[in-house]
């Protein structure tokens, strides 16, 4: 007898991280509520907030800031931005038999 892992969708887990944000209930509250543990909602809404990013310097007029994939840079160091031309075609992975 095996027993499969819960999976939360990522709209549901903004939505409870949200509302832990927002502090109108505690952390207890809200794991009674949703009937989750603390610790992992205590994770979302940290998850949350780490990925909540703001450039407020170095871009002028149209500049815009488009991110592929995970990338961190610590605060203060210096960003260089890179022209990217259109995708490249991937070459097809061989099959194995």
């Amino acid at each position: 007898m095996t027993k499969t892992r819960k999976r939360y969708s990522a709209a549901f887990k903004a939505k409870v991280a949200l509302e832990a944000l927002q502090g109108e209930q505690t952390m207890a509250a809200l794991a009674s509520k949703h009937g989750l543990h603390p610790n992992l909602i205590a994770t979302w809404k940290r998850q949350v907030v780490e990925g909540l990013r703001v450039i407020k310097e170095g871009l002028a007029g149209d500049d815009r800031v488009i991110v592929n994939g995970l990338m961190q840079a610590r605060p203060g160091a210096k960003v260089t931005a890179q022209e990217q031309g259109p995708p490249q075609a991937q070459a097809p992975r061989p099959t194995i038999e």
